[in-house]
This record gives C-alpha cells, structure tokens and sequence, in this order.
C-alpha cells in the first residue's frame, strides 16, 4: 500500500509539471547546442544525423508550449579570402620582400582540379579587369600584388576542416555532391583559390579530385560582373565609387585624420632628415677636398675587366663613408636621379621604377695617355625585375675605338617576358657609340656630389612625398606581420593610431560617414549578398533548393558591410580568413525555421534580439531594411541621392586635380 501511495505521489507531481509546461509561456533560457561529431566519424544514417537543440520562444511569435526541438538543415558562410602580399606599400619607408618562391608555394592538400565559371551562363569565364592590373605590377622580390601566401591557404584549409568539423555529420556531407554545396566568389585570384581551399578542407583533396576525375572540375561560380553581390562594387555603382573615394582619397576632411597623418609624416620626415645630415657632413669633406687640393696622389688598383683604376688615398676612404650613410636612406639615389636634369632627358618612368631599388652606386673616372673611360657599379636591393644584387658596366676610350663591358642581367621569370624600360636597360646592355655618353657621364656626376640634386625639382612624382595613407599603411602592415615579418620600426610608435584611422575610414567608405547616408550606403555595399543569402534560404525552405552548405568568398569590405546590415560591427578590421555563417534550423514537428548568425565561430545576437535563435520571420524583419532587389540597386546607385543627404562627400571632387597616382588608388580600392 505504501509503495502504491508512492508511485501515486510521483505521478501527479509529473502530471502537475507537464500541465504547469503545458499552460504557462516558457521562460526565455540561453540555448545550447548539441556537441559536434569528431570530423574523422563515419557519417550517420539520416536518423542519426539529425541535431537538436532546444530553444526558446521568442517574443511575438505563436509558439506551442512544450520544448522545441531543432534539425540544422542548411549553412551559409561568408568568409575573408587568406593572407595575402599587400594592395598597397607604404611609400615613405623602405619595401618589404615578397618572393613568390618563398611565400606562394602551393599547399599540396589543396590541390584539385575546378574552374570558374559564369553564375549567369554556367561557362568558363575571364578574370576581372581588377584582376589584370594587379598581375601587370610586382612586388618588391616578385610577387604580385594581392597574391594569396602559402598562410593563406593555409588559414583557408583550416576553416574548411573548422566547418568539417561542426557541419559534416549534422548536414551528412560526408561525400562531396553539387547538389548539396554551392561555391561563389568575386573574380579575383586569393578569392578563388581561398574558395578551394576551403573545399579540400571540408571534403579532402582526394574525394575532391576523384569527383572531377570521374564527373567534371569542381565549378566556382563567378557573380554577374554587372551585380557584383560579393564586394562592394565601386566600379559600376556611382554612389559607392563617391563614397569609397571621399573617405579613402580625401580624408583630411574627416576630423582629426589631418592632424593624425601630418604628425607621422612630420616624424618620418625628421628621420630622414637626421639621415641626410650624417651624408651631408661627409660630402662637406669631399667639398673641400676638390675646393682646395689641386694636386692628387693616386694609387693604382685593377679590376675584374683587366682595367686599372686610380683611388685617390683621402678621397675614396671619404667616399665609402658617405655611401654607408646614404645605405640607411630609403631611395636615396632613385630621388637624386628623378631630379637630375640630363637624365630626365633620356630616362622615362618606367626606368625611375627599376632605380627605385638602386641601394648603392660607385662610379668612377680614369684619363690615361692611351685610354680614358668610366666604371660604374650598380647595389640593387632584392627587386621584381632581376635577380642580381650587383650590376656593373665599364667603357673605355682608345682613339676612334670603344670598349663596353657589363655583368648579365638575370631576369626573374616574372619580369622576363615583360616589357622593360628601354632607356636604361638599352644604355646598360648595348654597346655605347657615341664619345658624348651623356648617361654614363651624368652618373658619373651625379656620384661626386647626389646632394645638390635633391634641391632641384623632380620629372616625375617623388613617391616619398606621397601623403600617407592610413587604409594604405595598415594594409602594407597587416601583410608583413601575417608572413612574419616585423612592425616597421619608423612606424612602431604609432601602430595603434594607424590601426584605428585605418578601420574608421574602411568602414566610412562601405557604409557612409554619417548617419544619414548609413542605411543607403550600407543597403548598396550589404544588401546584393544579404538578399541572395535571405533568397537561398528561402528557396531551401520551399523545396526549391537542396544546398545544404552555402559559401561565399569574399573580402574584409564586404564582411565590415555585412555586420554593419547584422547590426554586429564590433569596430575591428575583419582578419583575414574571418567567416560570418548563418545557420537555418528546422522545428522538427513542423515547418517553422530559425536562425542563428557566428561570427568568427561565436554566436551573435542581431539587430537588438535577446536570444541566439531568433525566428525566421523575425529575422528578415529585422533586417528588411537592408535587402535590394538588382533593379532598385541599379536605380539608386544612378541617381542623384547623394546630393540629398551628402552633399559634403561631392565638394571633394569639385576642385580635385586627377593624378595618375590618384587613378591608380582608385583602381584598386582598399577592402578588396
């Protein structure tokens, strides 16, 4: 009887709690998921595979009573391409070295055959015009410029074994199907490749290649280049390109950015200038030994050409002392020959690039009874052009007869097949016919006394007197430190000023300076990729998709617009290889969906909502705001709306002298 009155105790308390859980709202509770399968577990049945979590009622949504359980059913990830060598260097100090051969090694566990085809026509396609530029111009020790690294690829293997690991046996993507995973990425190199990347982490490289091998090569989608969903497209939105160029090109305007910048160039400049005055005292003493000897003792001393050369005991000690101060002064002689004024007769731009890697020259005069001539040697640093570090050429005159000599020049197959400045090289490589030699000579000059040259004005554009850029500088940075290398030391003191200018400005340009142009600009940067991420849900919700994982490769503008549209902009520089995922999760008793938005694998709460999951319905309201359609896109970046609530950004450009420098800036637009 007492056991029988104890089993009756314990059922009406169940039966009490089921009724109270039945009838009363549940408390809002934080959430919390399933543990994920280890990525080396066989994939389960589709029963076993099934993931729930429970999750709580949201305000304003009819939900039955009771716990609520959860299927994840599809994923949508939108990721940061790789490491890469930087857009852009930072003209004032000395370059960085980006060899190819070092830093852009394959990763062999990435390596499988796919193509790029059209979205729209399904076709193999081009690269982009952005593409075509960066190839056509190399780095210091000659790599391109936006090439993803070998940590690049790298990061993006490990984000691919990341989602292997949280979304392989949940979304049972246990062999690689095109049915179930669909791959986008703007048409540029790191996207694409960190896009592969990505796939041999969440597949494997073998079931990667033994798919193309028995199918077709695994396709990565290209966006319409006309709507370009996954960057913010300056190039053919108006709106955008108004206002990437006002905050990147001109952000003297934005407080305190003037001040900012003209404080770490005034700082720069007094480190050149301390360097200048340790070069200027030597040449003083080389002044006054031509002012005032007027006899020379020589000594005589013979060289790899068989011809002997005269130093003079005083002067050449002198001469080797200046040219070690001159070494600790970034382009030193590519300044002082951009302003000689014979050499600017001959010498075009393309041969002041090339100079602009001469670290050190020699040169030196003879006059004999029976010959007279010069020998000069060039001091290269490492460059994208040549792989020598010394280049040297020698004339001679004897009488009508004239000798040349010169070390071979051995091109880096980048630069071999490439078009070469003509002056320069020509004059080193060819033999010299005429007795007047007005290049060798100007040398020659130029090597008794470089400093009163830096008085005169320059040919060209002097990329020392470049302003600095903070977007720029950051970039330049952020690519040393990810292959290892160290925080410029002329810059050191002001790492985090360039850090925080740099990131208010990026994200001025992709979402607006203020308040009142923030909802359009943010719509036109954020809106194309959050529409088509809204519209690939959905389509999976009414049976009309079957993609279970969605990714999308893309840049650190086009991350900075979405968490702005999220409402998650936590201030900070998307890092590289940063993902945003959007997970859709389905009830299991019936058709309602849910959403839960990571960043950089945490959760985030969007828009103002109070818990991880926030309803389907509820989701796109909150973000409503943000989606366009193609055809509203294209209308508003072709109207006049800047005019309406920014006329400030269009003064920028009322008076503005466009350079070549400024066009080049422009082409190649930071976040990309």
């Amino acid at each position: 009887m007492h056991k029988f009155a104890s089993h009756t105790s314990i059922l009406a308390i169940g039966s009490g709690t089921f009724l109270y859980c039945y009838h009363q709202k549940r408390k809002l509770f934080k959430t919390v998921v399933a543990d994920v399968s280890k990525s080396n577990a066989p994939c389960p049945s589709k029963e076993e595979s099934e993931s729930y979590v429970n999750i709580p009622v949201l305000p304003g949504e009819e939900i039955p009573e009771g716990p609520l359980l959860l299927s994840l059913c599809q994923v949508q990830v939108t990721f940061r391409h790789g490491a890469r060598t930087p857009l852009h260097v930072i003209p004032k100090i000395e370059e960085a070295e980006f060899d190819p051969q070092f830093i852009s090694r394959e990763h062999q566990s990435t390596v499988f055959p796919y193509q790029r085809v059209s979205s729209v026509t399904n076709k193999p396609i081009g690269w982009s015009n952005y593409e075509k530029k960066l190839t056509s111009k190399l780095l210091r020790g000659g790599a391109c410029y936006g090439a993803l690294t070998s940590y690049g690829k790298d990061q993006m293997y490990q984000l691919g074994r990341t989602l292997r690991a949280c979304y392989r046996d949940k979304l049972a993507l246990c062999n690689y199907n095109p049915q179930d995973v669909i791959v986008k990425s703007s048409n540029i190199k790191r996207t694409v490749e960190s896009a592969a990347c990505v796939l041999a982490g969440l597949y494997t490289k073998n079931q990667l290649q033994q798919f193309a091998e028995r199918n077709e090569p695994v396709k990565i989608f290209i966006p319409n280049e006309h709507y370009n969903i996954l960057v913010p497209d300056t190039t053919n939105c108006e709106v955008l390109r108004k206002v990437n160029h006002s905050a990147l090109l001109h952000p003297d305007f934005i407080p305190g950015m003037k001040e900012d910048r003209l404080k770490v160039e005034k700082h720069l400049a007094q480190m050149r200038q301390n360097l200048l005055e340790c070069v200027e005292q030597v040449q003083a003493k080389i002044n006054r030994y031509f002012e005032f000897e007027n006899s020379l003792e020589r000594t005589s001393e013979m060289n790899q050409f068989n011809q002997s050369y005269e130093h003079d005991p005083v002067l050449y000690p002198l001469f080797q002392e200046r040219n070690y101060a001159i070494l600790k002064i970034n382009q030193f002689w590519y300044s002082v020959m951009l302003r000689h004024p014979v050499l600017n007769e001959f010498f075009k731009e393309e041969d002041y690039n090339v100079l602009a890697y001469l670290r050190g020259m020699e040169a030196e005069e003879f006059q004999g009874k029976f010959a007279s001539g010069y020998r000069i040697h060039f001091y290269f640093d490492s460059n994208p052009y040549f792989y020598n570090k010394h280049l040297c050429k020698e004339v001679s005159y004897s009488g009508e007869t004239i000798s040349a000599k010169n070390i071979s020049i051995a091109w880096k197959p980048q630069a071999e097949n490439k078009e070469q400045p003509s002056c320069f090289f020509d004059w080193y490589t060819q033999k010299t016919t005429d007795k007047k030699d007005d290049i060798g000579f100007a040398l020659c000059d130029i090597y008794i006394n470089p400093l009163v040259n830096l008085e005169l004005p320059a040919k060209y554009r002097d990329r020392g007197d470049l302003p600095l850029n903070f977007v720029f500088c950051k970039d330049d940075i952020t690519s040393r430190l990810a292959q290892g290398w160290k925080h410029p030391a002329e810059l050191e003191m002001y790492q985090k000023m360039i850090q925080n200018n740099a990131t208010k400005l990026l994200y001025y340009a992709m979402t607006g300076q203020h308040d009142l142009e923030r909802l359009t600009v943010t719509r036109l940067s954020a809106g194309p990729l959050l529409t088509e991420m809204v519209n690939s849900a959905e389509q999976f919700i009414s049976g009309k998709s079957q993609y279970k994982m969605c990714l999308y490769s893309s840049h650190d503008s086009t991350l900075i617009a979405l968490l702005e549209a999220l409402g998650i902009w936590d201030g900070n520089w998307p890092p590289f290889a940063s993902d945003i995922r959007l997970e859709l999760h389905k009830e299991l008793d019936r058709d309602q969906f849910y959403v839960r938005i990571l960043y950089q694998g945490k959760v985030q709460r969007i828009r103002g909502q109070e818990e991880d999951f926030i309803h389907w319905t509820a989701f796109k309201r909150a973000i409503s705001k943000y989606m366009i359609k193609e055809e509203e896109y294209a209308k508003i970046c072709a109207s006049n709306i800047l005019e309406k609530i920014a006329k400030d950004i269009l003064k920028h450009e009322e008076k503005e002298v466009v350079t070549k420098e400024l066009q080049e800036q422009e082409a190649t637009p930071a976040g990309m």
